[in-house]
């Protein structure tokens, strides 16, 4: 199973949790790999072995250590954070799970590992307020987050009834992204329910600083997203940066005629949109009357600001102006 999701959505925690659950179910343990610290996919094994406390005896190769110490164990492998070496995790999930028949493998990526059997499940973003009259702002699960962590940095924070709105208002900005609110309200250290709403139109700049011992992707809003989009190809990037002209979603069509030309073909656009699709940076809505595609509003900002550095936007509005003209 591979949890994927936007990064800062949650699936390491989740991950965590599900490992916590199911300790009981697997005699021969549940190991965590932590593979963020790796960027170099020849030293996967020698990661999984040293989450094991597996050692290779003089001669032996480490990676026939490891699926010996597998294979007679009913076991859950919990790989975390598998997106930057896809390649390298895929090869040894196929090679143990054909040759363990007791080990179960959690990995958590923002995008599927592509291996055969394999499911997965798309981590949700928190349940966000709608910011109706007479809501429960508690009722959400993005609210009550904020609330938490505002509270472990100041006990005293409160959110009053004329401030619901504006609670609602910060969650909703947020797209329910929970490493986004919880350096939101780090913020609120220092200035008021109010100003952090009012700030977020610089967002990036802002959620500017996490905990000390986060992995350093995690310490800020944009050097988490700086992750996911530099692991995409050139034309993956072009893409991403002219879809973020799209103020509230677009279609397939759409998408061809505003986004091809100038380096991406017409007929490129699919399979580009579905790769970012798969790396969890678009969101595709299926419904009965066809499929239309979103991103975060964090994700968007974020590509519009790399639009507007390209020199491209110009370009790029005015086709989306003839395709809707056109409509």
């Amino acid at each position: 199973l591979t949890l994927t999701g936007a990064g800062g959505i949650g699936k390491t925690r989740l991950a965590l949790q599900v490992a916590w659950a199911s300790l009981d179910r697997y005699a021969g343990g549940v190991w965590l790999v932590e593979l963020a610290p790796l960027s170099d996919p020849t030293l996967l094994v020698q990661a999984v072995a040293r989450a094991l406390a597996v050692e290779a005896p003089p001669g032996s190769a480490i990676d026939a250590v490891v699926l010996d110490w597998l294979r007679p164990r009913q076991a859950l492998l919990v790989l975390d954070n598998a997106e930057h070496l896809l390649q390298a995790c895929a090869g040894l999930v196929h090679r143990w799970l054909t040759q363990c028949a007791g080990l179960t493998v959690l990995a958590t990526s923002r995008e599927r590992l592509g291996v055969d059997g394999e499911a997965t499940f798309r981590v949700p973003s928190l349940s966000i307020p709608l910011g109706q009259a007479g809501e429960d702002p508690l009722a959400s699960e993005a609210t009550r987050l904020l609330i938490d962590r505002a509270r472990l940095l100041r006990p005293e924070f409160e959110v009053k009834g004329d401030e619901f709105a504006t609670l609602a208002s910060v969650c909703q900005r947020l797209d329910g992204i929970a490493l986004a609110i919880e350096l939101a309200a780090a913020q609120l250290r220092m200035m008021s329910l109010d100003a952090l709403n009012r700030r977020l139109d610089d967002r990036f700049r802002v959620l500017g600083s996490g905990l000390r011992t986060s992995i350093p992707r995690h310490q800020t809003l944009r050097s988490l997203i700086d992750w996911s989009h530099d692991l995409l190809s050139d034309a993956e990037k072009m893409l991403l940066r002219r879809l973020s002209i799209f103020a509230s979603g677009w279609t397939l069509e759409g998408a061809e005629r505003v986004c091809s030309g100038d380096g991406i073909d017409h007929g490129e656009v699919l399979g580009l949109l579905s790769a970012l699709e798969n790396k969890s940076l678009v969101v595709a809505d299926v419904k009965r009357a066809g499929v239309r595609f979103t991103m975060l509003e964090t994700v968007r900002q974020y590509a519009q600001q790399h639009l507007r550095d390209s020199g491209e936007a110009g370009a790029v509005l005015d086709r989306l102006t003839e395709h809707i003209a056109d409509m």
